[in-house]
């Protein structure tokens, strides 16, 4: 063989095994470990074959969903190609473009970000049918004595809601402690 055709695989061979020894072997691990019902907690393995995928497929599972949802929170936050990074681009604020789940500073606020806006219209819808739950005949007799907007709000609006609002702070509590949820 003519040296120059050697050239270019002397110099790519570390990187193929360095490739080989942190990527394929752990894939091919992997894939073997997911037909055995090995346990990190247990030093005893036992072939299962397919059970662990009809398990993961199965229509009783989450999986499914969780693979979804993740698909998506993914796609809107990827720092080249997500949603968000591309919609700032569009509109000029370059500036803005952030790595939202890889920079470490605002990992945390873009995780609690998308948690907030996930659990934004469940609260609106229940905060909306209250408002609308509110005779308008209080809002014309406000009127008719000189109230102005604030005043409508302040007198009517908030007093009227308060069960609604307490409805809603406890959804809110209830759905940040599942946070800490083990399941």
């Amino acid at each position: 063989m003519k040296k120059s055709k050697i050239y270019p695989w002397y110099f790519a061979a570390g990187a193929l095994l360095i490739y080989t020894a942190l990527s394929v072997v752990p894939g091919i691990i992997g894939i073997g470990y997911s037909f055995t019902d090995w346990s990190a907690y247990s030093k005893e393995l036992h072939f299962v074959g397919l059970e662990n995928f009809k398990e993961v497929f199965s229509p009783d599972q989450d999986y499914l969903k969780y693979i979804l949802n993740t698909l998506v929170f993914t796609s809107i936050l990827n720092p080249k190609t997500g949603l968000l990074n591309e919609g700032l681009r569009a509109i000029g604020l370059d500036s803005l473009v952030q790595h939202w789940l890889t920079d470490p500073d605002i990992a945390f606020w873009s995780v609690m970000g998308v948690d907030i806006w996930r659990g934004t219209g469940y609260i609106m819808t229940i905060l909306i049918v209250g408002i609308l739950a509110i005779p308008q005949v209080y809002y014309e007799a406000a009127g008719i004595d000189g109230a102005n907007g604030f005043q409508k709000f302040t007198y009517i609006t908030l007093p009227m809601l308060k069960q609604t609002l307490a409805v809603t702070i406890v959804l809110n509590v209830l759905y940040g402690l599942k946070v800490f949820d083990a399941r």
